[in-house]
This record gives C-alpha cells, sequence and structure tokens, in this order.
C-alpha cells in the first residue's frame, strides 16, 4: 500500500504544467464504501493547476444486517451517471472522462476513448490513476466478501428458525408421550388397585377354606366320637341284645341320619373347594396377563426416553456447532471493516498530502 502512494507523490512532484494547458483533477461523487475515482480535464487558460477532493468517510459498518449495503445505481445509455442524491454501486469503478497530461501518465482509466495529444501522451497510463483504480478493486472486492458472509449469516439463521420450529415438534411430541405416560400410570395404578382387591378377595377365599378345614376336622372328629359311642353302644346292645333293641334301632337311625348330614356337608364343601381352586386358576391367568401388559408399557416408556434424550444431545451439538459458525462469521466481517478502514485512511492521507502540495504550487512562487 506504501509503494502506490509513494509514486503517486513522486508524480505529483514530477508533474509540470505546459504554458498553455491547465489540469483539473476533481474527486467523483462517493458513497459509504468511499469508492475513489478522479476525472482529468486539459482547458486551455493560462491559470494555476487547481485540484479539489472530496471528504471521504473512512467509517465503515460492513458487518451490520439490515440493508446497510444496499446501493442505489442510476444507469446511463453509454456508461453509469449519478446524480448529487444517488449513492453508486461498490462493485462498479466511478469512472469519469479523462484528459492526457503532459508527462505522458493517467489517473484512472476511462471509459470513454482516450484522448491523445502530442504534448501529454495517453492518459491511460498514468501510475496515480492505477492506484485509484486498484483501490477501488480492492475496495469492491472487500464489499463483496462481506456481502457474502451476511448473506451465509441470514442463511444460517433462516436455518436456526428452521430448526427451532423442528424442536417445538419434537417438544409438543415429547409433551403427548408424557401425558399418555401419566395415562398409562394412572391405568397401572387402577390394575394396581384391582390386585389388590383380588389379594384381598383370594385371603378371604382362603380364610374361608381354612375355616372350612377346620369344621371338616371337627365332624370328623364328631364323626369318631359317634362311632366310638356306636360301638360301645353295640356292644352293650350285643350284651343286652333282647333288652336294648329298641335302643339299638334308635341308635342306627340316629347314625344313618347322621351320615346323610355328613355325605351332604362333605359333598357341599367339595363343590366350595372346586370352585375355590377354579378362581384361584384364573385369578393366575389374569394376573400373568397383567405382568405381560406392564413389561411391554415399560419397554415402551424406556423407548421414548430414549428418543428423547438422543433428540435433546444432537439439538446441543448442533447448536454449538451454529454459534461457533456464526462467531467466526462476525469475527471475519470486523476483520475485513478494519482492513477497509486502514486502507481509506492511507488513501485520505495521500489526498490530503497531495492538496497541501497543490497548495504549495499555488501559494509559492517557483515551487514544482
Amino acid at each position: 500500500m506504501k509503494q502506490p502512494l509513494q509514486k503517486l507523490r513522486k508524480m505529483l512532484h514530477l508533474y509540470r504544467p505546459s504554458a498553455n494547458s491547465n489540469v483539473a483533477i476533481v474527486k467523483a461523487p462517493t458513497s459509504s464504501s468511499a469508492s475513489i475515482s478522479a476525472s482529468v480535464s486539459t482547458v486551455t487558460f493560462e491559470s494555476p493547476p487547481q485540484i479539489s477532493f472530496s471528504d471521504v468517510e473512512t467509517n465503515l459498518i460492513m458487518h451490520s444486517p439490515n440493508g446497510y449495503f444496499d446501493s442505489h445505481v442510476s444507469d446511463g445509455a453509454n456508461g453509469t451517471n449519478y446524480s448529487t442524491n444517488s449513492v453508486p454501486r461498490r462493485d462498479e469503478p466511478i469512472l469519469g472522462p479523462i484528459s492526457p497530461i503532459n508527462n505522458g501518465d493517467s489517473i484512472l482509466p476511462s471509459t470513454s476513448p482516450p484522448e491523445w495529444s502530442s504534448a501529454i501522451g495517453h492518459a491511460m497510463t498514468g501510475k496515480s490513476g492505477r492506484v485509484i483504480h486498484n483501490l477501488q478493486e480492492q475496495i469492491t472486492r472487500l464489499t463483496r466478501e462481506c456481502n457474502l458472509h451476511r448473506t451465509r449469516a441470514e442463511e444460517a439463521q433462516r436455518m436456526n428458525e428452521v430448526l427451532k420450529q423442528q424442536l417445538q415438534t419434537v417438544t409438543d411430541r415429547l409433551r403427548s408421550s408424557e401425558q399418555s405416560h401419566e395415562a398409562s400410570l394412572i391405568t397401572i395404578a387402577r390394575k394396581d388397585r384391582k390386585i389388590e382387591d383380588l389379594k384381598s378377595e383370594t385371603q378371604s377365599e382362603k380364610n374361608r377354606r381354612l375355616k372350612a378345614e377346620n369344621d371338616a376336622a371337627e365332624t370328623t372328629q364328631l364323626a369318631q366320637q359317634q362311632r366310638e359311642e356306636h360301638q360301645r353302644a353295640f356292644a352293650e346292645a350285643q350284651e343286652v341284645a333282647q333288652r336294648s333293641q329298641c335302643q339299638y334301632d334308635a341308635l342306627s337311625q340316629a347314625r344313618l341320619r347322621d351320615r346323610n348330614e355328613f355325605q351332604s356337608r362333605f359333598s357341599m364343601f367339595r363343590k366350595d373347594f372346586d370352585e375355590l381352586i377354579k378362581r384361584e386358576q384364573e385369578r393366575q391367568n389374569h394376573l400373568s396377563r397383567l405382568d405381560v401388559i406392564i413389561e411391554q408399557k415399560d419397554r415402551e416408556i424406556r423407548a421414548a426416553r430414549d428418543r428423547a434424550e438422543k433428540i435433546t444431545s444432537l439439538y446441543e451439538e448442533y447448536k454449538s456447532r451454529s454459534d461457533e459458525v456464526l462467531h467466526n462469521l462476525v469475527e471475519k466481517g470486523r476483520q475485513n471493516d478494519r482492513d477497509v478502514d486502514t486502507m481509506l485512511g492511507d488513501a485520505r492521507e495521500a489526498v490530503d498530502k497531495m492538496k497541501w502540495v497543490v497548495n504549495v504550487k499555488q501559494n509559492v512562487k517557483g515551487a514544482r
């Protein structure tokens, strides 16, 4: 950057205007990107050389979005024409008509055909023009890079919005899964209460069975006692057969009645016992079905939790990566801003020195 500025200073110091020509360098309109251009014209008046440059704004904000990089251009028939209120595009150089100077160098390339003078030469070969044109190309390239970074940042932001919507959908699904899980827990609690009720019924049936067994034991004991009494009575009856025949008949009839009653009670107890066995089998089958259902629900709940944890980990990983990419893009844009500010500061310093040289030539006699 310093070498083109030194060449520009040498050219300004070595430049000697002719007796019948005057060179005026006029700064073209600039935008916030500070595009530098100049036009040189040859005037046939005997007057001191005059150079006028517009101020250059060196403070750029190229990493900010929201339309700060939009440009408004009005195109003419043979080139690009700019009014006082229009802003030139940054990707197009601002070129004006250039007339030759007497040392054979030109300030900037022009879109119009180069003019020729036998005393000056072509205006397209000037070193200062090439320097300014290189500055314009660098500014244009940096502007394009900044626009590209801004476009990538907007793309990343849109992708982030899409992923937010996807995360919201996954969250809704997870919420519905949690609701179904709560409903399953309520159903399981209801089944548990039913199981407890069945257990209590089973316990009561067991108590009834134990009571029936106790009654059967008491009946058996009572029958044994009756049998012993009958044997004693039968022995006594054998001893006194004739005397105890009536008593024997009564005892036989009583024994027969007791036996019939015992048989009826025993058959009733057997029927109740068979019914209890059948109920116990049905209860065991029902409990086995409930165990299968509970195990299936537990597998579904574990699978839903695993999916939710996997989706959460994937989202956290993507979020960290997208934040890192956005941070790198912003840092690169800021670095480009600093580079452009440095280049514009150097260009403005060169412009100020050129003004000072021209003023010295105007005000000091014999200065070159």
